[in-house]
Order: structure tokens, then sequence, then C-alpha cells
């Protein structure tokens, strides 16, 4: 019978040790990792400051008819939320505003609804050839092609969700007064959802359609929002 010796004996241990070592290790690095805090998340796009701003936003004639509203809550949530950032209540706050949310001036969103009224033609144009004709720098454009307040797959929950395509375009003056305008970001698959953190949807005798509506829309618009400035990861 062949006998190892000694010293193949203790290596063998040593090894055993250190594999289970390295396993611990990576289970505490593991745990680390989650307690560490996440790097905040960029802005997507850099480009509002000390421009000229309008919200723009299009819904899909199907959802615009069980949803008549749509469009100008959106429009309006939206550009409050900006406002609200850019030029805070308290003017000991202006020093806290993002440098990429900074001078910014908003056209009324409720002046834009109703060009878009005046002007039903528009509808299907390129998006470049809209941005020119609204007297603006940037226009953040929406085009939203799906809402419901209720999963498909069950009437009894409620649980909003959003579909939509966010473009943001640049828009310049050249010689002669030319204008011209430009996607300068674009987002073809924004999707928001409420409540975000419950797949299943919610049920109980104090939901509605009309609250999840009103809530659904804050969540999109919020989740617009924040690919405009610097914001905290998901925990």
């Amino acid at each position: 019978m062949h006998l190892w010796p000694r010293h193949s004996t203790f290596f063998c241990f040593a090894c055993c040790s250190l594999m289970a070592a390295l396993a611990s290790g990576c289970n505490l690095i593991g745990a680390a990792a989650q307690v560490l805090p996440q790097p905040d998340i960029l802005p997507s796009y850099k480009g509002l400051s000390g421009q000229t701003v309008g919200v723009m936003v299009w819904v899909d004639r199907g959802v615009r008819i069980d949803n008549p509203a749509l469009q100008g809550d959106v429009a309006r949530g939206l550009t409050t939320k900006f406002s609200q950032v850019t030029n805070p209540k308290d003017p000991k706050d202006l020093e806290k505003v993002p440098p990429e949310m900074a001078h910014i001036q908003y056209l009324n969103p409720m002046s834009i609804l109703r060009f878009q009224e005046d002007h039903p033609e528009l509808e299907g144009m390129p998006s470049t050839d809209i941005a020119k004709r609204l007297g603006v720098t940037r226009v953040i454009y929406l085009e939203i092609y799906s809402f419901e307040t209720r999963p498909n797959e069950s009437i009894d929950l409620f649980k909003g969700t959003l579909l939509s395509k966010l473009e943001v375009l640049e828009i310049s003056t050249g010689p002669g007064g030319v204008k011209t305008a430009r996607v300068a970001y674009s987002d073809s698959d924004l999707r928001s959802v409420y409540p975000p953190n419950r797949p299943e949807g919610i049920a109980g005798t104090d939901v509605s359609s009309e609250y999840i509506y009103r809530k659904t829309v804050d969540q999109f618009t919020t989740d617009v929002a924040t690919k405009f400035v610097t914001h905290p990861a998901e925990r």
C-alpha cells in the first residue's frame, strides 16, 4: 500500500484550508458589496441648462379615448417637477440646484397643448419638424402608446403601466434664420409601473382606477425627470 509523505498530507490540508478561506472571503466580499452604498446615477442628458424648454406629449388615439386628460396631466406634471428643481420656492435652495438644471425657462405646457389641438395635421409628422415650430431651444418629446390601470392577467387587481418613447430635441438657428432640429437623446422603451415593487398589483376597497391613474402619471413623470438629474441608485 502506497503512503503519501507527511509533507504531502500537510500540503493537501493547507490547500483545503486555503480554499475554504477563499470561499469565506468571497462571501464576505459579497456581503460587503451589498452594504456599501451604490454610486449615484448620472443624467442621461445634460443639455437643458440655460435653455428654453418645452414639454410636448402625444398620446395614442386609442389610449386618448379612454384617458382624455392624460396628455395634459403628463405635460403639466413633468413641467411642474422640472420647475420645482430649477426654481425652488425658498431662495436659500437656489445654490442646491443641479448645474444641469440651472437657468432654464419653461414654456407653459398648456400653450403647447393648445398648439397641438389647433394643428391636428401635425400628428404623424417627424418630431424634428414639429419641434422647430415651438419657439424653444429644447423639446422634451413624449409619445405614450400604452396605458392601463389593471393588469391583463387579473382584472381583480389594480396596477398602472405606462409605455412611451422619449426624445430630447435640440433646435438651433442658422444663417438666414433657418431652424434645424436634431434628436440628441432617445429612449424608445420607457416603462413606468405603479406600484413599482408589487408585480402582482394591489387590491382593496380604498383603491380605484382613478387613484391608480394619478399615481401612475406621477410615477411616470418622476421617472422621466430623473433622466435629467443626478439621482440615487435604486436600493
